[in-house]
């Protein structure tokens, strides 16, 4: 499983970067847990925010609505066993949904994408 954590402002990297330890601990356990992955096959790594300009029509829709509709930080995450994902990704979406509102808060929002990819390779690792 192969997770990024993607800022979408100077701000939101700046306070995912302080919560980062709790952060990968949850995406570990939930991962390891639910889909059964060893140790060595959770990465996670947290990017510099690298947005330029978000479109302003969204901050207006927000205003106007009253509701968060731009998440802070997307949580992208990857794996090649799709059978395990198949059957536990609501399970994974809900359990890190869960813990991030409890151990990371609701003022960091995040989207979570959950996906499967079908060919990867290795060069260099000892895996």
């Amino acid at each position: 499983m192969f997770t990024h954590l993607i800022p979408l402002t100077k701000k939101s990297e700046n306070e995912a970067d302080k919560r980062a330890l709790t952060i990968f601990q949850i995406i570990r356990d939930s991962v390891k847990s639910i889909l059964e992955v060893p140790d060595t096959d959770i990465i996670t790594v947290l990017h510099k925010c690298t947005v330029k300009r978000t479109d302003p029509y969204l901050f207006t829709l927000e205003k106007s609505s009253g509701k968060r509709i731009i998440p802070d930080v997307i949580l992208s995450m990857h794996t090649s066993d799709k059978e395990k994902l198949d059957l536990n990704e609501n399970l994974l979406r809900e359990t890190l949904e869960r813990d991030w509102k409890k151990f990371v808060g609701e003022d960091l929002a995040i989207e979570i994408w959950i996906d499967d990819f079908r060919v990867w390779g290795f060069v260099g690792l000892q895996i």
